[in-house]
Order: C-alpha cells, then structure tokens, then sequence
C-alpha cells in the first residue's frame, strides 16, 4: 500500500492505493524485508513530519486569533478610559 502525503498551505491528503508489488505474490516481500521496513519507518517519519507542521500552523493561527481579539479590546477599553477622564476633568 503505498500512501501518498500532500501538505499545502492548511491542507493535507492522503491517499492509499495498492501497487503491482503489493500485488504480486509473498516472496518478494521476504527478500527485501529490510527495505520494506526502511521505507515504512522514512514514510512514518514524513507523515508524523507533515501531522507535526500542520498542528504548528493551526496552533499558529489560533494563537493569532487570540492575540488579535485581546488587542481590540485593550484598544476599545484604552479609548473608554480616556473617554472617561476627559469627562471627570470637564466635571472638575
């Protein structure tokens, strides 16, 4: 089963499909065990890589968001007081 990795920008795909190797009869899969098992640790690491980046820029955007929504109400309330302590000098 060969799986297929594609990362851009907010998306990932995977698609799974079988080849003629996987196909074909058992022996050949015996006599290049050590590759096989080279491959599936090289395609682990690229998917774990790839889920890694994705959690980074999802994490990255909410935090965006976070920071973004503090920064409009400390400007709201900035504006609020200042608001506020013109009207207490005007009253003084």
């Amino acid at each position: 089963v060969i799986v297929l990795l594609c990362y851009s920008v907010g998306h990932v795909t995977i698609e799974l499909g079988e080849t003629e190797e996987d196909q074909k009869g058992g022996e050949e899969e015996k006599s290049d065990g050590p590759d096989r098992i080279l491959k599936r640790v090289f395609n682990v690491i690229k998917f774990t890589w790839v889920l890694f980046q994705t959690m980074v820029e999802s994490f990255t955007k909410w935090m965006n968001n976070v920071c973004r929504e503090h920064i409009d109400i400390s400007t709201v309330l900035r504006v609020e007081r200042c608001m506020l302590t013109r009207e207490v000098k005007k009253v003084l």
